[in-house]
């Protein structure tokens, strides 16, 4: 998941922090480069929660176009390619994704934004 030359940024930035500030700890390096490890993993996992959560919202859509009093010809036949999209439902059915989602559902959060603005 994560590219052998972000892990190089990384290590680099990590090093050159720790041999600026002359710090004495040891340790501290190696917690800062697990740590910034771990943010890029959560980024990625975040960005597949936006398109999971775009791809619901666009399903919410098409359901309430679909219940309109008086529907349109568009809104009885959307476009649902997004919605239908194999490789979204397949992010979303994964076992791994939704443990790392529930493991981290206070940190990972979409759902309060505020989507009327598309």
């Amino acid at each position: 998941m994560i590219s052998r030359r972000l892990l190089r940024i990384k290590i680099l930035q990590v090093l050159y922090a720790h041999f600026i500030s002359e710090g004495v700890d040891r340790m501290k390096p190696e917690k800062d480069l697990i740590f910034s490890i771990q943010k890029a993993y959560d980024f990625y996992y975040y960005i597949l929660l936006l398109i999971v959560n775009i791809k619901r919202y666009a399903d919410s859509r098409i359901t309430l176009a679909r219940n309109k009093k008086l529907p349109t010809w568009e809104d009885l036949h959307p476009n649902t390619r997004f919605v239908d999209n194999e490789v979204i439902r397949q992010i979303e059915e994964s076992q791994v994704f939704n443990e790392f989602i529930n493991k981290r559902n206070k940190y990972l959060i979409w759902s309060e934004m505020n989507f009327d603005l598309i």
